[in-house]
This record gives C-alpha cells, sequence and structure tokens, in this order.
C-alpha cells in the first residue's frame, strides 16, 4: 500500500500565554492508502491540533517549530497557503468537530455543499451542482435530500448537521480524510450507519482515514491500528488487540478502566415516590416551510419523581432536545401540560416571581457546549453569571470563589478562569456548561447530551459526579444521551422516543434485558460492542 500521511518527531507550539510549551511533543505515525488508524486520548491532549496541523489551519500563535507533515511523499510544511489550498478538500479533507459552528447559520445546507462542490470541481452547470449535492446529501444518510437542501443548518438535529459537515468533506474525493469526532453527535443506530458508511466510501476511493474519537469501542469497530495521545505526545501505539488485551502504558490501563462497562453500576433509586415533574399529552410542532409541518413531539405524557435519574434515549431528530426544551419553557407547547411540583408551568400566565424562582431551581445543560457559552465572556464569568442575576451573593470576589470551585467539581483547575470559550477543547467546554448549571444547586437537571464530547476518563469522573449529586442532594436528572452504555450504568427508568412519540418506559435493567418495542430492540442491537 503506498503511503500517504507521514508526521515525523511533529512539535507545536504556541506563542506567549502558554508559555512556549508544546501542544504536540515529537509526534510519529503513518497512514497508508485504504488505511483506518484511530487517535483516542483524553480533551485536549492535542488530537484535533493535530489534525489542523496536517491541514495547515492552525491558530495564528500556534507554529510547527520542528518536524516534518509528509502528504503523499510532500513535506507540506514547506508549501504557503496558495499550494495548500490545492491540496484541501481534494487531496486531504476534515470533518470538524463541532459541526453547528462548522456550517454557516445564514446558508441552506444545501447552498453549502454546492460551495463545496463548486470550488472543487470548477465548469459544473447549475443542474449538475444541483445533482451531486443531491448525490452527496443521499450517499450521506440524508433522506429527501431534494426538500432538505433548503433548510438551514438550524433546522437539523446535531446527527443530521454532522452528516451535512461529512458530505462538504466528501464533495472532492479526497484521498485522506481526517475525521475530528464524526460520531459524537450520533445515536446508536446513525453512529452504526455512519461507521458502514465510511468503511464503504473508504473502500470505493482507497481513502486512508484518521479516525479522531474518545469513544473506544467505537475505535475497535473502525480501525485495526489505534494510537493514544496523552499531553500532546503519542503514548501507545498499536493493533486493536493489543491496545485492548495487553496495554503496556499506565495512561492506556487508566482509560480502559474508564469505559462505562467496567465502572460501579449506580444503585437504582426509588421509583415510587413524590411526582417532580410529570408531562401530560405534550405535543409540539414546528412549520418547516409554508406547506410542511414536522411534529416534533407528539402526544407525550411521562412522570419523573423526586430523587429519579431518568435517561432518555433515541435516534436523532426523535424529539428528544424539543421534549428538554419544552420542560424547560424555551418552548410552549402547542398541545399538552407541563407540571412542576404538581403546578402548571406551561401556561402564559405566572408571577415574575414564580418564574424567576423556576430559572433557578431548574437547569438545562445544552447539547452544543460551543454556541451555548458567550463568546465574548471569560470562563469565570459564564459561571457566576446565574449565581450574580439570582443574587446568590453579593461580592464579586465570592462569586469568582464559588466558580472556581465548580470549575474543581467538574474537573477543571482553576487556571481555566480567565480563558474564553474558544481557548478550551470541546470537552472543557462542556464541562464549563456543567459547571454552570450546578452553580445553581438545582432541584432538576436536564442535561441534553452532557458526555457527547467528553473522553472516557471526563465521562467516568461526571458520572461519579451525578451520582454524588443525587445521592448527597437529592437531585433528580433527565439525562438525554445517545451513549447508551452510560444510560445503562447511571439510569433508574429509561425512555426510549421514536418520531417524536414515547414508545417504551421501563425500569433500567428490564428494558436492557427484555426490550419490548420492536425500536427499543434495534437501538440495543447497534450498540458498539467492547473487544
Amino acid at each position: 500500500m503506498n503511503e500517504r500521511l507521514r508526521l515525523e518527531h511533529l512539535t507545536v507550539t504556541f506563542d506567549g500565554g502558554a508559555r512556549g510549551e508544546p501542544v504536540l511533543n515529537d509526534v510519529s505515525l503513518s497512514l497508508s492508502d485504504g488505511e483506518t488508524l484511530a487517535l483516542v486520548g483524553e480533551s485536549g491532549c492535542g488530537k484535533s491540533m493535530l489534525c489542523k496541523s496536517v491541514m495547515k489551519l492552525l491558530p495564528p500563535a500556534a507554529r510547527i517549530t520542528s518536524g516534518s507533515i509528509y502528504v503523499n511523499g510532500v513535506d507540506i510544511t514547506r508549501l504557503g497557503e496558495r499550494e495548500m489550498r490545492c491540496l484541501r478538500g481534494r487531496v486531504v479533507s476534515m470533518v470538524f468537530q463541532d459541526p453547528m459552528t462548522a456550517l454557516n447559520p445564514a446558508m441552506t445546507v444545501g447552498a453549502q455543499i454546492g460551495e463545496a462542490v463548486r470550488l472543487h470541481e470548477r465548469g459544473l452547470s447549475k443542474r449538475d451542482v444541483h445533482a451531486r449535492v443531491c448525490e452527496l446529501m443521499e450517499l450521506v444518510g440524508i433522506a429527501d435530500a431534494e426538500r432538505r437542501k433548503e433548510l438551514y443548518p438550524y433546522h437539523f438535529s446535531g446527527g443530521m448537521r454532522q452528516r451535512a459537515v461529512l458530505a462538504i468533506a466528501l464533495a472532492a474525493r479526497p484521498q485522506i480524510l481526517l475525521a475530528d469526532e464524526p460520531t459524537t453527535a450520533l445515536d446508536v443506530t446513525v453512529q452504526a450507519d455512519m461507521l458502514a458508511l465510511l468503511r464503504r466510501l473508504q473502500k470505493s476511493y482507497h481513502m486512508a482515514i484518521l479516525f479522531v474519537t474518545h469513544d473506544l469501542r467505537v475505535a475497535a469497530q473502525m480501525a485495526k491500528k489505534v494510537a493514544v495521545m496523552h499531553a500532546g505526545a503519542i503514548a501507545e501505539c498499536g493493533s486493536v488487540r493489543e491496545i485492548f488485551e495487553t496495554p503496556w502504558h499506565p495512561y492506556t490501563k487508566r482509560l480502559l478502566a474508564a469505559m462505562p462497562e467496567r465502572l460501579r453500576k449506580k444503585e437504582p433509586a426509588a421509583v415510587d415516590g413524590e411526582v417532580l415533574l410529570e408531562l401530560a399529552h405534550l405535543t409540539k410542532q414546528f412549520l418547516v416551510d409554508k406547506k410542511t409541518c414536522v411534529r416534533a413531539v407528539d402526544d407525550v405524557s411521562l412522570a419523573i419523581r423526586k430523587g429519579e435519574l431518568f435517561g432518555l434515549v433515541g435516534e436523532s431528530g426523535s424529539g428528544k432536545s424539543t421534549l428538554a426544551r419544552l420542560i424547560m419553557n424555551v418552548y410552549r407547547p402547542d398541545a399538552g401540560d407541563v407540571l412542576y411540583e404538581g403546578r402548571l408551568v406551561s401556561g402564559r400566565g405566572g408571577t415574575h416571581a414564580e418564574k424567576k424562582r423556576l430559572q433557578a431551581v431548574r437547569q438545562l445543560i445544552f447539547q452544543d457546549s460551543a454556541s451555548s457559552l458567550n463568546q465574548r465572556m471569560k470562563v469565570k464569568d459564564i459561571i457566576a453569571e446565574p449565581m450574580r442575576l439570582h443574587r446568590m451573593a453579593t461580592k464579586r470576589g465570592a462569586l469568582y470563589e464559588e466558580a472556581a470551585f465548580q470549575l474543581k467539581y467538574v474537573g477543571l483547575s482553576a487556571d481555566y478562569m480567565e480563558r474564553y470559550p474558544a481557548k478550551l477543547s470541546g470537552g472543557q467546554r462542556q464541562r464549563v456548561a456543567i459547571a454552570r448549571a450546578l452553580s445553581m444547586e438545582p432541584q432538576l437537571l436536564v442535561a441534553d447530551e452532557p458526555f457527547a464530547a467528553l473522553d472516557v476518563m471526563t465521562q467516568a469522573a461526571l458520572a461519579e459526579l451525578f451520582m454524588h449529586l443525587q445521592k448527597e442532594h437529592g437531585f433528580t436528572f433527565l439525562l438525554i444521551a445517545h451513549d447508551l452504555a452510560m444510560v445503562r450504568l447511571l439510569c433508574d427508568r429509561v425512555g426510549v422516543m421514536h418520531q417524536g412519540r414515547l414508545v417504551e418506559v421501563a425500569k433500567t435493567k428490564e428494558l436492557f434485558a427484555a426490550p419490548k418495542h420492536p425500536y427499543t430492540k434495534r437501538l440495543l442491537d447497534a450498540m458498539p460492542k467492547l473487544w
């Protein structure tokens, strides 16, 4: 096989604030034609920076200080921007980690895919571009492409946006694909389809894939070789069998020990106590265009009791996030009611004091941490803001002390207080969002995919944190997640959503042992298995 990509002793440093310390330290690896290499490691270890180095899309403060990057035998560290433009997209392409920020919110999805097609295949007619856009959308699993190409990114679920980003990356049929967490926002069924799609595309195009993931089970399914990154360096590299069965590096051993299947199972809480949250025949639909309405939530009824950790699972677009926003009064239902502590909270009424109290005792962690954090505020102000608004402390110093405590609680040091969200990795941003929500000590915490951007070690730490909060403070959690292994570890009961409807609700042990609904069975069958 021809060698497509080779890194030799690559070192990348940040000037200024990072004291010149390397973010990539003497990294060497290679990737051959038709090969998949899985790159795993915790958030902030340098995985995304490695991909950006290959694309030569480093931030202004970052620079390659030593080493070489060979693409098809050419050292691209010596190439200028004009020469790199000829390589990007056609030879090496990248699927970025955060699809919401990778897509232009002011352009339709079809227009953005079409832009990539026109850029790399000049001379195509308008009809040919249209046909190619629809072909790419269908290729990555976006059904009804003729209609959906006219939609904007905010119309798409997280998983659908990820597929749109993949379609853009594949527009010029690249030889090397850098896939930075391409399945993070996807449910298990779509994830399985996406992995199968990538394998088919790889076989058809003889494409080399550098597959960045924090999910070790996905790495084992997708690749035959795994490289483990730690603190900017390659800690260990070997076959899947070697990494999973006989790891030698202490960090690799810690990664494997943090997988949900190997953690201590939460003791189930009683599910016959007092009801905290009740949904009665809740319905919400959205107008897509002048003629088409989509019923995102369809006649959902559910009761969640005090102290319970309830898991909500289902494929992307099934209505989970919409249901969370209805619960939190971000959306107003078209029909049905939301009751909190026995009182109706979904109507237009209610005093200002009551609405403010609900804002304090119920907190929502959004799925997309990048867009839910104010990019112009420092981390300390992001965490302190809700406490200041609800006058939980009178002195600014006391607010920042509490913010530092909450950061430490979710596994970040006080050094992050002065940083902006743009200076954080995806996992670090998610931890800041969780710290902001926990600062209010809520009665109800609605967590929409809180683990999606996190590596297994951080997931394990947050799982322990959630279990501690429930045990010590009696908090109630609604956990929306694609990771069924984490749901099985944490939740007392699980609800399954499909096409806007709640198709099954059962105790966790019963649902995983004997699912009743055909869709639930398909979900469980699609779970990535341990090596």
